[in-house]
């Protein structure tokens, strides 16, 4: 198992989402932002965020959703948003443009499809829809 890079991956970056964002994004979250990662990946369920237009608020959800896909299997993900402009031309979008800003091996893992994207290995248990 040692040689296998996805136990080194989430040995390191399991338990430490505000790293893998760093690393691996490329992009520096704010203490918010980090607050917000830590809190989703510690399990917590109930997660309000109060802030105004252009404070980051998409940009952590679409990192806690790329983190999620990468470090828990089996991961069932189902986005909501009060319009449907927000969930496509914003939520999806950017979910997808991250995915394809990944290192190679883990575009290889994703299927990225218009409404939805799928873990190749195991699809029926993990997906984001």
């Amino acid at each position: 198992m040692a040689d296998n890079p996805f136990v080194e991956f989430h040995e390191r970056y399991g338990n430490n989402w505000p790293l893998l964002v760093e690393e691996v994004f490329g992009k520096v979250p704010d203490e918010d932002q980090k607050e917000v990662l830590i809190a989703v990946q510690n399990g917590e369920r109930r997660i309000s965020i109060r802030s105004g237009h252009g404070r980051g608020k998409t940009t952590v959800l679409v990192w806690c959703i790329v983190c999620t896909m990468m470090t828990r299997v089996p991961f069932r993900i189902v986005a909501t948003a009060p319009t449907s402009t927000q969930l496509f031309d914003v939520l999806a979008a950017d979910t997808k443009a991250l995915i394809q800003e990944l290192p190679e091996k883990w575009r290889e893992v994703f299927d990225p499809k218009s409404e939805s994207v799928t873990h190749k290995g195991n699809p029926a248990k993990c997906y984001l829809s």
